[in-house]
């Protein structure tokens, strides 16, 4: 890894933080009302729906890539404290 590149556990935090913000227009969306009125032509109520959906199925895949990632960090800090605990660490090669 190059001498500038975020470490992974940095890399995690940094993917949870665009994912919390992500989340958060969705529920500005939500909270604003900005989907709830159906257009009166089906056409565009039609295109309004198929909008509210993708829009869920969005909302629920970044919540699982969320948890996910969490879990991820979670279990690099877990290595990392045991590493740090049982001394290993970076091997020289021969």
């Amino acid at each position: 890894m190059e001498p500038d590149a975020p470490r992974p556990p940095d890399v995690v935090e940094d993917a949870v933080a665009r994912l919390c913000e992500a989340l958060a227009v969705l529920e500005t969306i939500d909270s604003g009302g900005m989907l709830s009125e159906l257009p009166a032509d089906s056409a565009a109520r039609a295109d309004h729906q198929r909008a509210v959906s993708l829009l869920a199925v969005l909302r629920r895949d970044l919540a699982h890539l969320r948890r996910d990632l969490l879990a991820a960090g979670d279990a690099q800090e877990a290595i990392t404290r045991a590493l740090a605990r049982h001394g290993a660490g970076p091997r020289a090669q021969p």
